[in-house]
């Protein structure tokens, strides 16, 4: 795992690609298969079920506890050298190297199961899943960032909010009430972002694995929805060979889809000529103040796009619209904001010119995954691609507020705390709409009232594990 880590850091200039073509291949897979789905290889039993969630619980438990026991230990017996490079001492070196090795793929895979058990647990009518989900990929993150910090000599502040969010996680977890429960669980994952944004950043590979997968998750969450409301439309219908729900037609009125193009024409415009008049002529803002500008533009637009429908007589645009205008700002923004900002700084090479990949790549994906929000949201068609695109775009939003391209300095000011905790309420902002406007949780009470007589029927559908597998 170290060894596959550090080859990725060594192709930093392109480390983006290279996370993103397995995802990639996947999606394609998942899209373009023609498989036929047959009603004889869908199995019932509900115990069956509760055996299967039982084990998510388990290897939630396993994650947490051995991260909670494994990642600290190095702490404990650990000391710090003259240089200032975290050092363990007391420990033969063959113990250091694999504490090492394990805490480093108990946090890669935590990343990816964290969003996979949110999925489950709302499933399931869970309160706060996607927060339990969200915090146990963040919680041995967290984790291994204090550590490094306290074997170092990282800011106080940074360490302080790292161990807060440590301690209320797992209270949040077990903690009674629901708004209690929630209101914790939301304040623990918040801090442990914070903590974290001086490791949220391109140049990390956990962070975008994270990202993507989280996107890649909700993504196949709403493949198995819309899966399975058309297997329970084909079983009401008596068919016993199931094909693949065919894709939705273009369902947005022309006069919604006008309306959503003008917003979003003028939003990035007043947003260019922010750029332009208050920024580019004026160095001395600093571009933490562009991206709350930035962001303040986004949300006006999406208060626009939810409402000018209403003011010429039409039904107010859903909420994906005013999501996806928000988006489309911020990308645009974010593009802005790569294009002025200085060299990319590579942890190993610099400022090579191959490390200068970074802007183009970043910014094609960001463009690429707005774009891509946009017609699906406005068509009507591949709406489940959508989380999967914000994931894209994520890593090139949360840079907005960056003065340096990749890293943080040290130094612990005013300054940098401000862009820190810009970044945590994008990154929070990007991974709501990922989950409540494009993906599960979007669905309310009322949508849930409306299929319960398709939810009784989906209790006793068990999918056989290939199906399960292939579907998220």
């Amino acid at each position: 795992m170290s060894i596959a880590l550090y080859l990725l850091i060594l192709a930093e200039s392109m480390l983006f690609l290279i996370l993103f073509v397995p995802f990639g291949i996947l999606t394609y897979a998942e899209v373009v298969r023609g498989e036929p789905w047959r009603a004889d290889r869908v199995r019932t039993g509900a115990g069956l079920r509760d055996a299967r969630i039982r084990r998510w619980h388990i290897v939630a438990a396993i994650l947490f506890v051995a991260s909670a026991i494994i990642i600290p230990f190095r702490t404990i017996f650990g000391s710090v050298n003259s240089d200032d490079i975290p050092a363990v001492t007391g420990l033969p070196q063959v113990v250091d190297l694999s504490l090492v090795e394990v805490s480093l793929w108990l946090v890669t895979l935590s990343a990816v199961f964290g969003p996979m058990y949110a999925v489950r647990l709302h499933s399931r009518g869970v309160h706060g899943a996607v927060l339990v989900g969200l915090g146990l990929c963040l919680f041995p993150a967290t984790l291994l960032a204090v550590s490094m910090l306290e074997l170092g000599s990282g800011p106080a502040l940074t360490i302080a909010l790292g161990i807060v969010g440590l301690v209320l996680f797992p209270l949040g977890v077990v903690m009674p009430g629901r708004r209690t429960k929630i209101a914790v669980l939301v304040s623990a994952c918040v801090v442990m972002l914070t903590a974290l944004s001086d490791y949220a950043s391109p140049a990390n590979p956990v962070w975008l694995l994270a990202a993507l997968a989280m996107g890649y998750i909700v993504f196949r969450a709403e493949s198995k929805h819309l899966f399975m409301a058309h297997l329970a439309d084909m079983r009401a219908a008596g068919k016993s060979v199931l094909t693949l729900p065919k894709r939705v037609k273009w369902i947005t009125s022309k006069f919604r889809t006008v309306a959503f193009i003008v917003v979003n024409v003028a939003c990035v415009l007043a947003m260019l000529l922010t750029w332009f008049v208050g920024f580019a002529t004026d160095a001395s803002l600093s571009v933490a103040v562009f991206a709350i500008a930035a962001m303040l533009i986004a949300a006006g637009g999406a208060l626009l796009t939810a409402l000018v429908p209403m003011a010429f007589g039409h039904p107010r645009s859903e909420i994906d619209h005013a999501a996806a205008t928000f988006v489309v700002v911020l990308a645009a923004a974010s593009v802005v904001h790569i294009y002025a900002a200085p060299l990319v700084e590579g942890l190993v090479f610099g400022k090579a010119p191959a490390v200068q990949l970074w802007k183009p790549v970043l910014a094609v994906f960001a463009v690429g995954g707005a774009l891509t929000i946009t017609y699906a949201t406005l068509s009507g068609r591949m709406r489940e691609f959508r989380p999967l695109m914000i994931a894209v775009v994520m890593p090139t939003v949360s840079l907005l507020p960056s003065e340096s391209f990749f890293y943080f300095r040290p130094e612990d000011t005013l300054d940098l705390w401000t862009q820190r905790l810009i970044e945590t309420g994008i990154i929070v902002v990007m991974l709501a709409i990922m989950w409540y406007a494009f993906g599960p949780g979007r669905r309310g009470r009322s949508e849930q009232g409306e299929q319960s007589s398709v939810a009784s029927h989906h209790r006793e559908l068990d999918v056989n594990p290939r199906t399960d597998t292939q579907c998220g």
